[in-house]
């Protein structure tokens, strides 16, 4: 099975995986990649970039151990820690973790196709659905790739923002399943 960590926005203004075309599909780019690609099919002009999928997400957690972390806190959690301590510690340990090597090729690969260092995009969180609660975290004029990633390992970890966990926690939904895929374009749109 090969594993797409990066989706570029190509130049014909659609989503695709680096080899070949792709279905746009919120579960893996998230909600405003996916939209960005409709409003391109629909004569929109949208800013060349790319997506860090779901898949992504899901393999950095794995390979930086961040599981048992989430695990954990969430434990602590329930047992009566506060939400914001818990949520702090659990995103100091996403941006203290390593991105997996794959994943940060993919990237680097995906930004100096826009240009490289020296290129400014701006990277926001895309959501899988619009209904997750996760702050509108963009950080803009990024002009490094080791800007671009720090940013992309901040946007995974905005998943457990204090009012994302009181969210998931008040729904029920497991912490460990949900995803967090970025989209990084060109400029500062």
């Amino acid at each position: 099975m090969n594993v797409e960590y990066v989706v570029r926005l190509t130049g014909d203004l659609e989503l695709a995986p680096k080899r070949g075309k792709a279905d746009v599909d919120p579960e893996q780019v998230g909600v405003k990649a996916a939209r960005l690609a409709e409003l391109a099919r629909e004569g929109v002009r949208v800013a060349e970039g790319f997506a860090v999928t779901a898949a992504a997400y899901r393999e950095f957690v794995h390979e930086a151990g961040l599981k048992p972390t989430i695990a954990e806190e969430i434990r602590r959690l329930h047992a009566g820690r506060d939400l914001v301590v818990v949520a702090a510690d659990i995103r100091s340990a996403f941006r203290d973790a390593p991105l997996p090597l794959r994943v940060v090729d993919e990237i680097l690969d995906a930004y100096q196709d826009l240009g490289g260092d020296g290129t400014e995009v701006a990277v926001r969180c895309s959501p899988m659905t619009s209904a997750d609660v996760v702050p509108d975290e963009v950080f803009l004029h990024l002009t490094t790739g080791h800007d671009v990633l720090a940013a992309c390992r901040r946007c995974f970890a905005s998943l457990y923002g204090a009012v994302a966990v009181g969210k998931r926690e008040a729904e029920g939904i497991d912490h460990l399943k949900v995803m967090m895929p970025v989209t990084v374009q060109r400029g500062t749109v």
